[in-house]
């Protein structure tokens, strides 16, 4: 197992890690799935990996966002 990691792998890694420390969130996401999606290496999938969770972890954030944001909405039209 002597795989060499290219460019574009290690350009994922970096901003998939980047995504999940605050610096560019959804950018980085996406750009480290974007890097990170034909690569053999396990440097480029850790990058796609990072990028898929963390884009996973926003939507998701946005969807209770909006959920309660209805909801909160909605009590105040029945009251």
């Amino acid at each position: 197992m002597n795989e060499q990691a290219s460019g574009k792998a290690i350009a994922s890694l970096v901003l998939g890690i980047l995504a999940w420390v605050g610096a560019c969130p959804c950018l980085g996401a996406l750009l480290a799935m974007v890097l990170g999606a034909g690569e053999r290496s396990g440097v480029g999938r850790a990058g796609f990996l990072l990028g898929l969770l963390q884009l996973i972890l926003i939507a998701a954030a946005a969807l209770l966002v909006l959920l309660f944001g209805a909801a909160s909405m909605l009590v105040q039209v029945l009251d």
